[in-house]
């Protein structure tokens, strides 16, 4: 399984840089307006992801049955994706996507000490 996670990393950080390659030559229109079809498209893409593995598991998908703490843990997250999205396709926008891409190398450095403090797991290589 780690290396269909592995598989899967790859292939979502290629298509994220593609995005902010494309976000780049979009500059000349409001990130509203893109974070906006963003959002519509991924929403509609969502969707049909839940209805589908709700008919091929067959049982419904439930939302209220997880605990405050897995719903703030969820709601944070989905917070600070949004925010990310946002500042991210601003600062394509705004500079040099090659300069810009330089500084998305943190996430690697921010997801160990997150990863080390938040779970208390040592560093491995797998």
């Amino acid at each position: 399984m780690v290396f269909g996670g592995i598989f899967l990393t790859i292939l979502s950080t290629a298509m994220g840089a593609s995005v902010n390659v494309l976000n780049r030559s979009l500059k000349h229109i409001s990130f509203f307006l893109i974070l906006f079809y963003h959002a519509f498209i991924s929403s509609c893409i969502t969707g049909i992801l839940i209805i589908t593995q709700m008919i091929l598991a067959d049982r419904p998908v439930y939302f209220l049955g997880f605990s405050p703490v897995q719903n703030g843990l969820m709601f944070g997250a989905i917070g600070c994706g949004a925010l990310a999205s946002i500042f991210q396709t601003i600062a394509f926008q705004s500079g040099n996507s090659s300069f810009v891409s330089l500084f998305s190398y943190m996430n690697i450095l921010y997801s160990i000490v997150i990863n080390l403090l938040l779970f208390q797991e040592k560093i491995s290589m797998m």
